[in-house]
């Protein structure tokens, strides 16, 4: 007997596959980094189903790819290139594209957020949808008009025998 009310133990979740997903900022914070003393942010992005574990993107103002995706955040959540990246956008939801690679230094699985875009629109409610047109209705046609266009697609000539058969016929009377 099969039952679908239980599931196996294993809820684990797994890491960001590549491509696009939807997902909630759920933490800011500012850290220190111990070798140069060199301040940085880390938003802490969420995926709105569930399915991947949360992931942690560093931002680093000293670095020229990472002011451009903290540029591409802000624009995607409507704020202006001066804003900052803090507290203010804990629970907004982005785009964002994912590759998966394998850490040189680790050697271990990671995921790289190479860029963020505004979330797609929610589709609309559909009480809220024009009815789609109403199809086309074709005019009768009758048998006549159907072998006509039956004969004009045809490279043959329909009952060539028969001609043949009439004009043998028609010699014999003759003769």
């Amino acid at each position: 007997m099969m039952r679908f009310d239980t599931f196996g133990d294993d809820d684990s979740v797994g890491l960001f596959s590549d491509g696009d997903h939807e997902v909630e900022i759920v933490k800011v914070k500012t850290v220190t980094r111990k070798r140069d003393g060199q301040e940085c942010i880390i938003v802490t992005l969420r995926d709105s189903n569930g399915t991947f574990e949360d992931l942690e993107r560093w931002f680093d103002p000293t670095e020229k790819r990472d002011c451009k995706l903290a540029l591409q955040l802000l624009q995607a959540l409507g704020l202006p290139s001066s804003a900052e990246i803090d507290q203010e956008i804990v629970g907004r939801r982005v785009t964002v594209t994912t590759k998966q690679a394998t850490s040189k230094t680790t050697g271990q699985l990671v995921v790289y957020v190479n860029a963020f875009a505004a979330p797609a629109a929610a589709p609309a409610f559909e009480a809220y949808r024009e009815p789609p047109p109403a199809p086309k209705q074709q005019a009768a046609r009758t048998p006549l008009q159907k072998a006509d266009k039956a004969a004009a697609n045809s490279d043959d000539i329909p009952f060539l025998w028969l001609l043949t058969l009439v004009a043998c016929s028609a010699m014999q009377v003759i003769a």
